[in-house]
């Protein structure tokens, strides 16, 4: 290994990579600051404990990742936010060369060079599309860190020194501190030894995943010590949501969504999605045939090489096991950031096994699977540019209008949780405004009149609350006069649903016209309820949150609840309903209905 690091040609392939990477995420580097990042930025503000603490003993979800700190000290620098999407950047690069460096360092059977399958299965980690979420929000930024350290650590047990065993702990210390979910890597270093011990050195692969494991049973103890328990995320009551762990909705999610969506790699596909999954199936069906995998059944040595591959890759995702799911628009992408990894190198390294022949015979297909990969990850970016903007635009505008509004004005000003799978404000809205300059809260409200129902009852809607909305890139417009003639719609609705009891999430597809300008739901409750409504446009394979809305009930006039003008575009909507635990089994039905003329001007 020592000898092939210096080969000029892997120089090469480094810039090969970095290049790479700017062709397809440099037009993504300027959309700022989005969502849960100005929480970061708001804990730096006060000082770097502050920040240290929003990462540790104060965080929420419980975590320990102090290490990902290093970036959003980047953020008080000129241009801050665009040299932190750059490290980001750099980081998904380094983890991609990873994969590539782990893949040839086992080499082709008969020792060659590194082979063009390591190459490519780097480059397919580098451009995957299910991986924007990680690359492109700040936020996320500890998968990268976690990843790449993770990796670097496996890296660096090639080396039969006590440097390496040294660097390798220390590496692997590192990854912890960023995020936890790497703490599986000594069972997975394990796995790939079991894999591979025909060619590798087994004594020190062995020790080394006896120090690596004893490294995390440390970290383990720790975090036990710090949280009282395993921390992460809690359920509404303060328990780690591991105790709730569904084995049966984890392996779905592993065996039939995770597949299906590099199956699917486009967001949204929609009408698309037959032609692409068939071609998608297509592809790999010719990779296979032209790698004569069944050969892996066949033959003991390859059966077992392809089980503890597998097996490695199993153990990636233990750590996300409660979470794991990535859904239409790629939300949650950050949860198989190190899996996808990990079941690369796998992928690799059984390719690197065969024949000299076969090997070279998978070219064809891989370049082809990198290049549909390389265009569905240019779509899927554009969200988060979108999102970026969606940001960006708004602070200005309230900054150029807070004038016009008095002190005991209320304003809402209609912004997206999320934008087909790019987080735009969710828990940052306040601490956004703070970092502008705005004071937040007076008079600014993130939502609808949804979520202020007593403003359509006390007659303030119109003198002291309003409602305005960004609809367009740079356009903005003030729907005050929709939320006030939705109070009074009438007529026969465009549909009907009765709800059941004791249900949290019920979906509804309703049929419109395609020239309706918008349609407003109702949802009739004889008690207060709140919760969030979801819906989308024709075309959409399943429904998800790419419009979200939160909601309460009206106090004063129970039973009849005004949600957010929806446009009408296609021939019918999906709706979801999302009931707040309090609400469930509260709410007996809901009505569709047109909405007023007043709602669908712009």
């Amino acid at each position: 290994m020592e000898s092939r690091s210096s080969d000029p040609r892997g120089r090469w392939t480094l810039l090969g990579f970095v290049g790479l990477g700017l062709i397809l995420y440099g037009p993504s580097l300027g959309i700022g600051y989005l969502s849960d990042d100005f929480l970061y930025l708001a804990a730096l503000e006060e000082g770097f404990g502050p920040l240290l603490g929003h990462l540790t003993v104060d965080s929420n979800p419980r975590m320990i990742r102090p290490l990902s700190a290093i970036g959003w000290l980047l953020s008080p620098v000129p241009g801050g936010a665009g040299l932190q999407h750059l490290l980001s950047l750099f980081l998904h690069v380094a983890a991609a060369w990873l994969v590539f460096r782990l893949v040839a360092s086992r080499g082709p059977a008969d020792g060659g060079s590194p082979s063009r399958q390591a190459t490519l299965c780097g480059l397919l980690f580098l451009a995957c599309p299910l991986l924007t979420e990680p690359v492109l929000w700040l936020s996320a930024a500890p998968d990268l860190w976690a990843t790449g350290l993770a990796l670097g650590a496996v890296a660096l047990l090639r080396f039969a020194t006590p440097f390496g065993l040294f660097g390798s702990v220390f590496l692997f210390a590192g990854a912890l501190l960023a995020k936890e979910s790497v703490v599986v890597l000594p069972l997975i270093v394990l796995c790939w030894w079991l894999a591979e011990r025909d060619s590798l050195p087994a004594g020190r692969l062995v020790f080394a995943s006896g120090v690596l494991g004893a490294a995390a049973a440390t970290y383990l103890i720790g975090r036990w010590w710090l949280f009282g328990g395993l921390g992460g995320y809690l359920d509404a009551s303060g328990r780690s949501i591991a105790a709730g762990f569904d084995l049966v909705t984890y392996l779905r999610n592993l065996g039939l969504q995770l597949p299906w969506r590099l199956l699917m790699p486009w967001k949204r596909s929609g009408v698309w999605w037959l032609p692409v999954a068939g071609l998608s199936v297509g592809l790999l069906a010719w990779l296979g045939v032209r790698a004569r995998l069944w050969r892996v059944l066949t033959q003991s040595g390859d059966r077992r090489r392809f089980f503890y591959l597998v097996a490695a890759f199993g153990a990636s995702t233990l750590p996300v096991a409660p979470v794991l799911s990535v859904d239409v628009d790629h939300g949650g992408g950050r949860l198989i950031y190190f899996p996808l990894a990990v079941g690369l190198v796998g992928c690799g390294r059984l390719l690197g096994a065969l024949p000299e022949r076969d090997r070279r015979a998978v070219t064809a297909p891989l370049v082809v699977l990198l290049l549909g990969w390389m265009v569905a990850l240019s779509a899927n970016t554009r969200s988060w540019r979108a999102a970026g903007r969606e940001v960006g635009e708004t602070l200005d505008h309230l900054q150029a209008n807070a004038s016009q509004w008095s002190p005991g004005t209320t304003v809402w000003v209609d912004g997206h949780d999320s934008w087909h799978g790019a987080y735009v404000w969710r828990n940052g809205f306040d601490f956004a405004l703070r970092r502008v300059g705005l004071e937040p809260r007076r008079p600014w409200r993130l939502g609808t009149l949804a979520r202020a129902p007593e403003a359509l009852a006390d007659g303030s809607l119109g003198r002291s609350v309003f409602q305005i909305a960004r609809v367009a890139d740079g356009e903005w417009a003030d729907r005050t006069e929709c939320y006030r003639a939705l109070a009074a719609v009438a007529g026969p609705p465009l549909a009907q649903f009765e709800v059941g009891a004791n249900l949290a999430v019920h979906e509804f597809e309703v049929r419109v016209d395609g020239g309706l300008p918008a349609v407003a739901v109702f949802v009739r409750s004889e008690d207060p309820v709140s919760g969030h409504l979801w819906w989308l446009h024709d075309g959409i394979p399943r429904f998800n949150p790419t419009e979200r809305r939160a909601f309460r009930s009206d106090l004063q006039r129970p039973g009849v609840l005004a949600l957010p003008a929806v446009s009408g575009q296609g021939d019918y909507l999906r709706i979801g309903l999302e009931l707040a635990p309090e609400s469930t089994g509260a709410v007996s039905g809901v009505e569709v209905v047109a909405a007023p003329p007043a709602c669908g001007r712009s």
